[in-house]
């Protein structure tokens, strides 16, 4: 039941970009943004980690629909970095 946002977490670790210890997701994408290209991180990017987070901490959850969308999101965010046929681990 893990969330497909770990693999964004795990493509900009790759990148030479890990988190601090203790910092948090948004915190981390606030501190890295400003040296990567302008559409890396995004507002989607963002609404994407803001469904992430309830799907691992909500103790509702989230909807089918919005773990479609996460899903999807992710898989193109993805894409436009590293090609379609590339997985990120």
């Amino acid at each position: 039941m893990d969330s497909s946002f770990y693999q964004v977490i795990r493509y900009l670790d790759g990148l030479g970009l890990p988190r601090l210890p203790g910092e948090s997701p948004r915190r981390w994408l606030e501190r890295i943004a400003p040296g990567l290209r302008k559409d890396t991180i995004s507002e989607e990017l963002y609404e994407m980690l803001a469904i992430h987070n309830r799907y691992r901490f909500d103790p509702v959850g989230i909807t089918r629909d919005q773990k479609d969308k996460l899903d999807s999101g992710v898989q193109k965010w993805l894409q436009k970095r590293v090609g379609p046929r590339q997985k990120i681990d």
